[in-house]
């Protein structure tokens, strides 16, 4: 396990030791009429404290307006809540995949 330490805009810092489950990354180009403005990187990343808590992490970095990046972080205990913080994009089911994390069932 590592100690990692998350600098977030949505809270106080968080610091804690475990291991990095789940990974996605993703850029997606900003358009302004018929030039591209900007570029927006996105990062995700999940992880798996020694005592079994999940902390998500969602990363927004802008390479023209660096006013416009974001670091976002919660603790989790289960999926339900990784879910919700994550969302169902593409970048999210990836890092789903990655996690191993289970298919939610809906009766």
């Amino acid at each position: 396990m590592n100690t990692y330490r998350i600098i977030r805009d949505n809270g106080i810092d968080l610091e804690f030791s475990a291991e990095i489950i789940g990974f996605a990354e993703g850029s997606q180009k900003n358009i302004i009429g018929y030039h591209i403005d900007s570029t927006t990187l996105t990062t995700l990343l999940l992880y798996k404290t020694a005592g079994g808590k999940y902390i998500c992490e969602k990363i927004t970095q802008n390479d023209t307006y660096p006013s416009k990046n974001k670091s976002r972080a919660i603790v989790s205990s289960g999926a339900t809540q990784i879910y919700k913080f994550f969302g169902t994009g593409a970048l999210a089911t990836q890092l789903y995949k990655m996690a191993a994390l289970p298919v939610q069932f809906v009766d």
